[in-house]
């Protein structure tokens, strides 16, 4: 029986290249067996699965038939959206989506994969994406008008608004248990370097998948230096969300030489660090139990923060900075 694979996240885990990957090599890796569906694959962009979470049930079970035609021969089929973790974690279209699978598939054939990271680079990754286009359905008006605006505040408004951590990797993972049938498995990968037998996440799914890997492994995504991140979150604060993004690329140029630096808005620090590290043992122990799966490097806590050790100066905006910024979000 065919085997599905449902990789639901975790986001800013290594989903683009994976994505970009299936995409790309989706007739060759056909020929082995695996099957990347074009139904349900947006056209554009990275080429993930992410239009199948705005479907109504009557979609999800039209999609899945059509799946179930096209994965004719295939011993595997993958289907990949980060989207799920990222904002559909609680909604129908989530039990929906796997029931639909189960009762084409079997429940014993549908297992849900998640990515995870050191939840430190997690966060910071997280709260980076935010400014740029947002992560986790946090409001950037309601953020920025009601919290201090840094790294903490954007765990702390989405623990108090969901009543979790979204980096307390065991609550998420249960979350999804919710959804499922007893006999749905689930996977969960460390994508740190130094856990992976390859070094690199998308060449051991090639391995267990019996795919060819290719030469170019990554997608480049715009890089914004840790200014050109204060920029946007000056930016958003002051002119909001809807004015920013579209000029986002336009600050990460104007910082693109921009050295990186410790920044208490960008970076864990402090007391929020041991409180990371505690929910980073807690889940140490939960991955240990339910996978037997060690994870050293996912789980290395780091209780100081980056560049604090003197040799650049903490990062910030300048009077010039915020001249030119009020100039390039006011510019028609």
């Amino acid at each position: 029986m065919t085997q599905v694979f449902l990789h639901v996240g975790m986001p800013k885990c290594a989903s683009s290249t994976i994505q970009g990957y299936f995409h790309k090599f989706d007739r060759r890796n056909l020929k082995s067996g695996f099957l990347y569906p074009r139904t349900g694959r947006s056209e554009r962009g990275y080429f993930s699965h992410a239009p199948i979470v705005r479907m109504t049930s009557d979609d999800l079970r039209d999609l899945v038939h059509k799946i179930r035609i096209e994965s004719a021969g295939a011993e595997v089929i993958f289907i990949s959206t980060e989207q799920i973790v990222n904002a559909y974690w609680d909604r129908s279209i989530t039990r929906d989506l796997i029931r639909e699978l189960n009762l084409a598939f079997d429940a014993s054939n549908v297992r849900l994969l998640f990515l995870f990271r050191n939840h430190f680079s997690f966060i910071e990754s997280a709260f980076a994406q935010f400014l740029k286009g947002g992560l986790y359905r946090v409001d950037h008006g309601e953020f920025f008008g009601t919290t201090a605006g840094d790294i903490e505040s954007y765990c702390t408004h989405f623990r108090d608004s969901n009543g979790f951590h979204f980096f307390d990797y065991t609550r998420v993972i249960n979350a999804f248990r919710k959804h499922c049938e007893p006999g749905n498995e689930i996977e969960a990968y460390s994508i740190e370097r130094d856990d992976l037998e390859s070094g690199d996440i998308l060449e051991e799914f090639c391995g267990r998948f019996g795919l060819v890997p290719p030469k170019r492994k990554k997608v480049n995504n715009t890089r914004f230096p840790v200014k050109a991140l204060l920029g946007l979150a000056y930016g958003v604060e002051k002119y909001g969300f809807q004015t920013v993004h579209p000029k986002r690329k336009g600050v990460a140029n104007r910082y693109s030489d921009g050295g990186d630096g410790f920044s208490p808005i960008l970076h864990i620090h402090g007391d929020f660090a041991k409180t990371v590290a505690s929910i980073q043992r807690a889940d140490s122990a939960f991955f240990r139990q339910e996978f037997g799966a060690e994870f050293s490097a996912l789980f290395r806590p780091r209780l100081d923060p980056p560049f604090s050790d003197g040799s650049q100066p903490q990062a910030g905006l300048t009077d010039e900075d915020r001249a030119w910024l009020d100039e390039h979000f006011t510019k028609t």
